[in-house]
């Protein structure tokens, strides 16, 4: 019977070693091959692809009070942007009076 060890070593070794293994073995065997690289794969899947010394180090670079803040305005949900300066007509405001002023000595 074919064991998740024994793929692991060939598939280890040189391409071309283990293609010619994998013609060679019997169809007898798929089903054994097939659940051996099952178990590889979710192996693979529980591990990770990143050491765990490199996740700690992403997870200390971003303090958990920024984490948390960022988590709770996603639960809000999309909010309207307030830094944007609202367009103004307002007389008041020195840019408007001139932009009017300009207007009406365009129209005149």
């Amino acid at each position: 019977m074919l064991t998740k060890e024994e793929v692991l070593r060939v598939m280890q070794g040189p391409r071309d070693e283990w293609e010619q293994w994998f013609m060679r073995l019997p169809p007898t065997e798929y089903v054994n091959l097939a659940r051996a690289l099952r178990e590889l794969k979710s192996g693979a899947m529980a591990v990770g692809c990143m050491p765990q010394s490199a996740i700690d180090d992403l997870a200390n670079a971003v303090p958990d009070t920024l984490m948390r803040d960022v988590v709770n305005d996603q639960r809000r949900g999309v909010s309207a942007p307030g830094w944007l300066p609202p367009e103004s007509t307002s007389i008041n405001c020195a840019m408007c009076r001139m932009r009017l002023i300009a207007k009406s000595l365009r129209e005149s």
